[in-house]
């Protein structure tokens, strides 16, 4: 069968050549109908059914975002066969997947095989996920023109997810004296939420208020904790 063809079903028509390969006195057979008065030969047919597979591709490979924020994804989905728009098909979005999977709902293909899903994302812990975008098996047709078996597929998109951080002063002088050291303490916190640690260490920059421009220390590193 043609590998370029979309699931459907197809009537396939038998038709004979007996002069293709006759010999030179012509050819001993021919295809007759067996009614009376004769007709013309109806040719046989018969319905074949092509399953085929479904491709889903999402618009970005990779994104970003904060936690809180409003994300919307943009899923495709086509006939593996010749990239056919699939439309009524239902995409079920699983949050990070091979680890909690779990599944933030599902949207429909339109007329031109595309489906918008937006996720109000809320005190979702920083870090790397894997989001899945899954369309399943479509195998229940039965074998007619028109109908169409699909096997599941689904693609992937590589998610950061970044929370806003909050700044506690723990240690600060009242009264700074010009060209005197002073020591300052404080914590860097997780603002979703301050009993979560942070993932990693990060750098800050000391300045004052007033005068952006006048680093009084660059690139402080934090303790893990921080």
């Amino acid at each position: 069968m043609p590998t370029t063809l979309p699931s459907n079903g197809y009537e396939v028509f038998v038709d004979f050549n007996f002069e293709a390969m006759a010999p030179e006195n012509g050819s001993f057979y021919r295809l007759v109908d067996s009614s009376v008065p004769p007709n013309p030969p109806t040719l046989p047919t018969v319905t074949v059914g092509i399953e085929s597979e479904f491709l889903v591709e999402e618009e970005l490979s990779s994104m970003e975002f904060v936690s809180g924020n409003q994300v919307l994804f943009n899923t495709s989905v086509f006939d593996v066969a010749d990239k056919s728009n699939l439309s009524g098909v239902s995409v079920e979005y699983i949050w990070d997947y091979g680890n909690s999977n779990q599944s933030l709902g599902t949207a429909v293909t339109d007329a031109e095989g595309n489906a918008s899903f937006t996720w109000v994302t809320s005190s979702i812990a920083p870090g790397d996920y894997v989001l899945q975008m899954l369309v399943a098996d479509d195998l229940t047709d039965p074998l007619a023109v028109g109908n169409s078996r699909r096997t599941g597929n689904s693609t992937f998109v590589d998610v950061t997810v970044q929370v806003p951080t909050d700044i506690r002063i723990d240690v600060i002088p009242s009264t700074i004296t010009a060209g005197v050291p002073f020591n300052m303490q404080g914590q860097i916190l997780d603002d979703d939420d301050n009993t979560r640690a942070l993932i990693s260490g990060v750098r800050l920059d000391v300045y004052w208020q007033s005068n952006p421009e006048e680093l009084l220390r660059s690139g402080v590193p934090t303790l893990l904790k921080w």
